[in-house]
């Protein structure tokens, strides 16, 4: 019997027993303690307030061995961050994410046109983290060779997504709590019964695809 993992977590989150957990950092950098637990650092364009300084910390952190991934990073559409300098660090974090050889977890918000151009020279595997979009855009993700990683929503909108969820290849699912206070154990629940699968094979199979394109210290 394998494990639940949950991809992308920020903190504090929920965590459940049992679980391993990526835990989602976007700030504090200088303070960090990456000493043990498993993480993911990026700069979210949300939060683009000191960039040139939040990148110094934020390219030094992520090299340390427990720093799994490089993200969230990307573009988004509704945030009041200039757009050039969205563009500028993400194409950034797309090329350190090379250098170190760490996959990459994308928050994009009405721009994946835009974000999976940006994707093009990527050197390593990357994740659309909390993906809620309709059939057309996941077959664009995946076409361009992404992954797709669903939280909360199929719980809230099962009707929906359920098309998105079942179209995904078994070998490019990922699941995530993000911010909402829940046990991934129930979002592995909805997908099982969403892809008619049995749960126990639902871990498995992202057990395995988390193991393929995460590095684990």
């Amino acid at each position: 019997m394998g494990q639940f993992i949950d991809i992308h977590s920020h903190p504090p989150g929920h965590r459940e027993p049992g679980t391993l957990t990526v835990v989602s950092r976007y700030d504090g950098f200088e303070e960090m303690a990456v000493s043990s637990g498993l993480y993911s650092v990026g700069l979210h364009p949300w939060h683009l307030t000191h960039a040139h300084a939040q990148w110094d910390a934020f390219a030094l952190v992520a090299r340390h061995s427990h720093v799994v991934a490089v993200g969230e990073c990307g573009l988004d559409r509704l945030c009041t961050t200039p757009w050039v300098l969205q563009q500028e660090l993400f194409a950034a974090q797309v090329d350190l994410a090379g250098r170190l050889g760490k996959p990459l977890i994308i928050h994009c918000v009405r721009a994946f046109g835009e974000c999976l151009a940006m994707l093009k020279p990527a050197a390593v595997p990357f994740v659309v983290h909390g993906f809620n979009r309709n059939e057309q855009i996941a077959r664009q993700v995946l076409d361009a060779g992404g992954a797709l990683s669903f939280g909360a929503a199929v719980l809230r909108n099962p009707l929906r997504l359920a098309e998105v969820v079942r179209l995904v290849p078994d070998d490019r699912l990922f699941l995530e709590t993000d911010e909402a206070h829940l046990a991934v154990s129930a979002i592995y629940t909805a997908v099982a019964a969403i892809r008619n699968t049995q749960k126990e094979a639902l871990i498995l199979q992202i057990e395995s695809n988390f193991n393929a394109i995460f590095k684990l210290p």
